[in-house]
């Protein structure tokens, strides 16, 4: 399982910026690539792989103008495993019939239960081989991300988190809502986040900026909730389904309201 990182199940649709008509990105998250041997024999090693914020989403090989579907707008090293692997954050473009099409399909398996999840193929260049074994590229530079069924490597796969519109955030410029974690109530947090210069790799870890002071972290929390649409509840449930992996939305909802109430909710 991925290191440092908790996957837990919930309704997607559910977490939709209900302010907009129609949201306009849908963003997923899941593993790029592994440091495995994947099914053309080859091993791609992590820390040599340039992924760059912007790199664009695709649906299957090769890579099209009409089959470009969104982008990639975070990734950072992770573990699978035991073994390196890179965790992208990315965001398919809603208004694109395509994209569309994807993330209903996505939500579509998410809300079955479904016991497997669509996959990401990495397309791109292998910059250097290690000269003993041609099959380990040392270096490699990423021209887009493919979704698909069928990934070459085996653990490479996503999940839709939430859809979105462009929804301002206290001390951001082109921003939207992101993740409900501490980065985005303006708490400090260790992330390996990408340079802000078009096409750099990888960036190494850095520390996340923070309003400075608590009334400020307040005042950025309630305007991400109020932007939301979303309330203390919301919140706890959410670190309800987090705690408890297997749960769904309601089932995790109905776990709060019986400790809070002291009776359960069924539906």
């Amino acid at each position: 399982m991925l290191s440092g990182c908790a996957w837990f199940r919930f309704d997607a649709g559910d977490l939709v910026a209900k302010g907009d008509a129609e949201p306009t990105r849908g963003r997923i998250e899941g593993l790029a690539s592994v440091e495995i041997i994947d099914r053309e024999g080859e091993t791609i090693i992590q820390d040599g792989m340039k992924l760059a914020k912007g790199t664009p989403i695709i649906l299957e090989h090769p890579r099209g103008i009409l089959t470009t579907i969104g982008e990639v707008v975070f990734a950072e090293r992770t573990t699978h495993d035991g073994k390196a692997a890179t965790l992208v954050k990315a965001d398919l473009f809603l208004t694109l019939p395509l994209g569309k099409l994807v993330w209903d399909h996505a939500i579509g398996l998410q809300k079955a239960e479904a016991t497997f999840r669509l996959g990401f193929s990495i397309e791109g260049k292998a910059d250097e081989r290690d000269p003993a074994d041609r099959l380990i590229v040392r270096k490699s530079t990423v021209a887009a991300l493919a979704v698909t069924m069928d990934p070459h490597c085996a653990p490479s796969r996503w999940s839709p988190m939430w859809a979105k519109g462009f929804i301002p955030i206290a001390g951001e410029g082109r921003s939207s809502a992101d993740r409900l974690t501490k980065s985005t109530i303006g708490v400090q947090q260790q992330g390996a986040a990408f340079a802000t210069v078009p096409g750099s790799e990888l960036a190494p870890l850095v520390t996340q900026g923070a309003p400075a002071t608590a009334a400020d972290r307040g005042a950025a929390l309630l305007a991400l909730l109020g932007r939301l649409k979303l309330d203390a509840e919301d919140l706890a449930v959410a670190h309800v389904a987090k705690t408890i992996p297997t749960s769904t939305w309601a089932q995790a909802r109905d776990t709060y309201r019986s400790h809070t109430t002291g009776q359960g909710v069924s539906q």
